[in-house]
């Protein structure tokens, strides 16, 4: 049944490193395609493929190659069964073998013959984007997106026959992220050792002038209190801070929670807390949640952090509040600007972010850990075991017909 799946199934090599060794020995023959840009995301994934057949006693048909993707951006891993799995065929970011589809980015649709037929017999997709534009699998029995967000997935022009799932695991690496954000700001460990390193003892124990300060007693604001927010919440809790929460659904106060807010009241939460942390997915109604009005009501010192999507949070009205020095600054992981086939290395917002010092800039980084490739994996290969075996999936967001 394993081999038939893997066969006809589109799964990235982040997924297929999760299914079991036992699975794996039913492979003939896998080859992995990663990106040229040595220690790349597809690259290690690559290795991490070979590491793990070779423990399930793959070793003599393994081939790891290099290939680059469209624009050269995009990395592809591509399954081959046993013999006769089908042709083989990559165009512009998208990889197919016999009915396998991986997507990863646009494609010219008009440069492709074959393809409709293939995604016609393709019951399993794994990828980001899907819309009316690309071929329709009618026999499609699940799509899952690799990540938590799927505003680039069109619900609607996929078959009612497929389920829809997405997958969370970045939780932890997140709160992470945001804890180590928040204590480098308190904590100058890298300034500390760069200025002893040359005789220069700034910040040594025992002057007023040379106090820094800490997290502990600080109010921490959380707008969404989801997989993330609970998360940070937890982590807050264990540095003594106080955990305020906006929400879109009442949050009842707990170990966790000291005071609750609905996001019709962003404002007013926003003015109880020393550090605003954004991570509501993006839609109609959290686009610019975190406005003028927001950013009116906060402390002169608080601190705002972007974790969620770039857009939730108004992008004039964060620069001209880090601008003005209305606020004490801001830790922005995620952006209004991507980079595209077009432009591969752009400025990550349409406004001068990059010129301001109370601004610290990351490229949404946040989430990319190895802790959240391999709970992903889990999920997406569980999940696509579920689906054969006619199991209730988990993380729906929505169900088939």
């Amino acid at each position: 049944m394993l081999t038939s799946i893997l066969k006809r199934t589109a799964l990235t090599a982040v997924a297929l490193a999760a299914l079991s060794t036992a699975a794996f020995a039913q492979v003939n023959e896998l080859k992995i395609m990663a990106p040229a840009a040595p220690g790349g995301g597809w690259d290690g994934t690559a290795r991490s493929m070979q590491q793990a057949l070779t423990a399930a006693g793959i070793t003599k048909s393994v081939q790891v190659n290099n290939v680059t993707g469209a624009g050269g951006t995009i990395g592809l891993a591509q399954l081959i069964g046993a013999k006769g799995a089908g042709d083989q065929l990559m165009v512009n970011g998208f990889v197919m073998v016999g009915a396998i589809l991986l997507n990863k980015s646009p494609v010219n649709l008009t440069q492709i013959t074959p393809i409709a037929r293939l995604t016609a017999e393709a019951e399993v997709i794994v990828g980001v984007k899907f819309d009316a534009s690309l071929p329709q699998p009618a026999g499609l029995k699940l799509f899952h997106v690799p990540g938590a967000g799927y505003d680039m997935v069109d619900l609607g022009a996929l078959p009612a026959s497929a389920a829809v799932c997405n997958c969370f695991g970045h939780e932890q690496a997140i709160a992470e992220y945001v804890m180590a954000a928040l204590l480098a700001r308190h904590v100058p460990l890298a300034d500390a050792d760069r200025r002893l390193r040359q005789g220069d003892w700034a910040y040594w124990a025992g002057a007023p002038e040379r106090v820094h300060g800490e997290i502990a007693g600080q109010t921490i604001g959380l707008i969404g209190f989801g997989h993330i927010g609970k998360a940070i919440a937890a982590r807050a809790k264990a540095f003594e801070m106080k955990v305020h929460v906006a929400n879109r659904s009442v949050v009842p106060a707990s170990p966790l929670v000291d005071r609750a807010f609905t996001l019709d009241a962003i404002a007013e939460f926003c003015g109880s807390v020393d550090v605003v942390v954004v991570s509501v997915p993006f839609t109609a109604d959290t686009k610019g949640i975190v406005g003028a009005d927001a950013f009116a009501a906060m402390r002169p010192g608080a601190v705002v952090i972007n974790v969620g999507r770039g857009p939730t949070i108004d992008e004039q009205a964060l620069y001209d509040a880090l601008k003005a020095g209305r606020i004490g600054g801001a830790i922005i992981d995620t952006w209004y600007r991507y980079p595209s086939a077009g432009d591969s290395n752009p400025l990550p917002a349409n406004l001068p972010f990059h010129e301001l010092s109370n601004v610290l800039m990351t490229p949404h980084m946040s989430g990319w850990t190895s802790g959240t490739i391999s709970r992903r994996q889990g999920v997406i290969a569980d999940n696509i075991r579920r689906r054969f075996a006619g199991e209730p999936l988990v993380n729906v967001v929505r169900a088939s017909a």
